[in-house]
């Protein structure tokens, strides 16, 4: 195919396509067709139908980010702790970042994006398959913003780290990083030890995490203070009453500003 070449970084083997309607769909599609898909990761220079959480679109200029998915053997979780994958992963990208951005301005925002400061940096959607009580696959597709230096008046609040640093960074060095970095935290999961210290470290950078801000729930503006969030992975805020509010992604609204 002229629009993909096999790469082997470290001992990792990835597909690289010129353009890709998605690569989280491309291993999805893959997947369904019957084939083993564990351990691949295909990236994109560009892809034209990038999707991030809740079907919003991801925007990237051709060849100037990360745009990538890889596929996990995750069986080892039963599917109501699903949620930790959630967790692991942001965390492993964020091992990654700081060493290149100021690691006290990188954020965790429910569920899974990350954040330098009150800008978006990296977006990713999670698809995961199951077999009965247990987890099967996670295909995670993510969007690394690294070199783009301009977006979109209508993307509320992207950065890169290039307008973090005024550095130009090699993608291919950068992605070989973040691949293993992100297996090493979802590896963690497989021992209750590992899940503690993935669970502590998703607090630690959890975005506005045991700070007051303003929040649209059930189309109402509320002042409220994230506290936590249950085993589902539902987000639990406070309101100025004590009351605890417990949510699902498409009920709260982060309000920037």
């Amino acid at each position: 195919m002229d629009n993909c070449q096999t790469l082997v970084l470290n001992e990792q083997k990835i597909l690289r396509f010129k353009s890709l309607k998605s690569t989280n769909l491309f291993l999805q599609q893959k997947l369904q067709e019957g084939n083993d898909v564990v351990n691949q990761v295909v990236m994109a220079d560009y892809q034209t139908a990038g999707k991030g959480l809740d079907n919003n679109r991801w925007e990237s200029e051709p060849g100037m980010n990360l745009l990538f998915s890889m596929a996990m053997d995750v069986s080892f979780l039963e599917a109501e702790n699903q949620f930790r994958i959630s967790q692991a992963v942001p965390l492993g990208i964020i091992n990654v970042l700081k060493k290149y951005l100021p690691k006290n301005s990188l954020y965790v925002k429910w569920p899974n994006d990350v954040y330098y400061s009150d800008k978006k940096i990296v977006g990713m959607l999670i698809n995961n398959t199951l077999s009965d009580k247990m987890m099967d696959i996670s295909i995670v597709g993510i969007g690394v913003n690294v070199n783009q230096v301009k977006f979109g008046d209508d993307l509320p609040n992207p950065i890169s780290m290039k307008i973090i640093t005024d550095s130009h960074y090699d993608l291919m060095p950068l992605l070989v990083e973040l691949i293993d970095s992100i297996r090493q935290s979802v590896s963690l999961l497989k021992s209750s030890d590992g899940v503690k210290m993935v669970e502590e470290s998703y607090i630690r950078h959890l975005y506005r995490y045991g700070k007051k801000a303003r929040y649209q729930y059930k189309g109402k503006i509320m002042t409220l203070m994230i506290v936590g969030f249950d085993k589902f992975g539902r987000l639990q805020l406070q309101d100025e009453m004590g009351k605890i509010i417990t949510c699902d992604l498409k009920e709260i609204k982060f309000l920037m500003g």
